[in-house]
């Protein structure tokens, strides 16, 4: 078991799938705790690809790989660790009353903040977000490449996020985590 990740340029909503078709889906939104990551998506809703989809997949390792590879990626961007991104509720109840207030949108925030701070088991970033975590991702390249954390793995996996937010940055885009 592990954490996968599936990205894709441009999706649109559907109607729910069944029969034969519920596996020819690429992502359904649930994550009401993560509703601010959804960008322009709605909740509780199927999407597929479009014809002009772009799209990608990779695995993020074991559940404790990446929530290492995570810790690593705080650690890089000037945190204590990601523990300390998860336990500052102050910091995440402004980001949620700043969305609120202003009707939702990006909001500027501290670098790889919403990856940090996210499920790593399932759910999904919307395209907003994915841009601000694309820049955020090309902002630090070269820290990253110094990373020298399980003999290269750290930089391997950074262009893997890197790819999958800037495809996911184009269009309706979306990174799903399955």
């Amino acid at each position: 078991m592990g954490l996968d990740i599936g990205y894709y340029s441009d999706i649109e909503e559907i109607e729910t799938p069944n029969g034969e078709d519920f596996e020819d889906f690429c992502v359904y939104t649930h994550n009401d705790g993560f509703l601010y990551q959804l960008g322009t998506l709605k909740n509780h809703k199927y999407y597929d690809k479009t014809k002009n989809c772009i799209y990608g997949s990779f695995r993020a390792g074991s559940y404790s790989g990446y929530n290492s590879w995570r810790e690593q990626l705080a650690k890089m961007a000037g945190y204590e660790s990601a523990e300390y991104v998860w336990n500052d509720w102050k910091q995440n109840e402004r980001y949620m009353k700043l969305i609120k207030m202003e009707g939702g949108g990006v909001k500027p925030m501290k670098p790889f903040y919403e990856i940090i701070n996210f499920s790593d088991a399932e759910g999904t970033i919307g395209s907003e977000i994915c841009k601000k975590l694309h820049k955020d991702f090309i902002d630090f390249d070269e820290k990253a490449k110094l990373i020298e954390w399980g003999e290269g793995y750290f930089y391997i996996k950074y262009k893997e996020w890197t790819e999958a937010f800037r495809v996911a940055s184009i269009g309706n885009g979306v990174v799903n985590f399955h």
